[in-house]
């Protein structure tokens, strides 16, 4: 072939190639501290195979399960980084992405109903979205890992002089807030250094989800479930806005759509199916021999009154007041 007719081929090529579909397959990756055989992760394999139909290919959803991507801390900074797109984020995670969801967590002994759970994040749902994006995140679906429990050893929790002899741990800032406030003394540890201590003897009790409890199989080590809906732990499905920036530059209007309407379609399911297992999981540990501590309206409302300054500790700090005052509306 001629230098000038090999020439004149590239410069036909060169006019041609903005015009040339190429087939390329993008992949988003998504991290989650949720092992393989739970609810979200089934349902995130589920998502996998409808944004390959929905975009005919286009898109292929890649999931890094069980922590393989590090704890939340670290996805967020993958997250940032732009080495994972999306990460399904646990409560700790969540209060990085939006740190004003710890308003749904601030009212032990109030609300403390899937009824008013579900009012209070109709009210404040889409203002939650709002800050998150301030932080630099889109939040594309609020979740649920349950309420927490208070779980002991040797005896049931009825006052707080009962909680003052306990020895328990706190894994965050609300949590120990709120145990302070029924009487007892929380030591700050990790949620896995927990489970030895309670082994040993350290801890004679923890608080918790009962998914956590199941999963762990720190059941067996118990023995009262106290205070069944105490305080929720919100979840979360998000991504950075850069991140959703730079996806928007490679995949075209109706692929992107599609892919964050179906992240958004996971809501509703995977709320339904946290309260499901926490429902099976508290009668699966009655089975197993752990009682229910029920409370008398009397010890109800001790209690209620006792962690009614709970909020204050974070009113201008995580959260605005008038934020606070919203969800309110739901408590009855």
């Amino acid at each position: 072939m001629g230098t000038r007719l090999f020439l004149a081929i590239l410069a036909a090529l060169h006019l041609a190639l903005p015009s040339l579909s190429w087939s390329e397959t993008v992949q988003i990756k998504v991290a989650t501290l949720a092992p393989d055989g739970t609810e979200l992760a089934d349902i995130l394999k589920g998502m996998k195979e409808k944004i390959k139909k929905r975009t005919q290919g286009r898109v292929e959803l890649v999931t890094y399960l069980g922590g393989v991507m590090g704890n939340d801390h670290d996805v967020v900074k993958k997250l940032k980084l732009g080495q994972v797109h999306l990460g399904a984020f646990s409560t700790l995670g969540t209060r990085v992405v939006c740190p004003e969801s710890k308003v749904l967590a601030v009212l032990p002994f109030r609300l403390d109903s899937y009824e008013e759970l579900d009012k209070a994040k109709a009210l404040i749902g889409d203002r939650l979205k709002s800050y998150a994006e301030q932080h630099g995140f889109q939040m594309l679906a609020i979740l649920e890992q349950g309420y927490n429990q208070l779980y002991t050893k040797t005896a049931p929790v009825r006052s707080p002089h009962d909680a003052a002899s306990i020895k328990v741990c706190t894994w965050d800032d609300v949590g120990g807030e709120i145990l302070q406030a029924i009487g007892a003394r929380p030591m700050p540890i990790s949620e896995v250094e927990s489970i030895p201590a309670l082994r040993s003897g350290m801890l004679d009790a923890t608080p918790g989800p009962a998914v956590w409890v199941l999963g762990t199989q720190t059941f067996t080590l118990l023995k009262y479930i106290n205070f069944p809906k105490w305080y929720t732990s919100i979840a979360s499905v998000a991504m950075t806005k850069k991140g959703y920036e730079s996806l928007a530059k490679r995949l075209s209007k109706e692929d992107l759509e599609a892919v964050i309407g179906l992240v958004k379609e996971i809501e509703p399911v995977v709320v339904s199916k946290a309260r499901e297992v926490e429902e099976k999981s508290l009668a699966a540990f009655q089975e197993y021999g752990m009682e229910v501590v029920k409370l008398t309206p009397e010890e109800y409302a001790g209690f209620r009154l006792a962690t009614s300054k709970v909020p204050d500790r974070f009113v201008g700090k995580d959260f605005p007041k008038e934020l606070l005052d919203e969800v309110m509306q739901a408590v009855r």
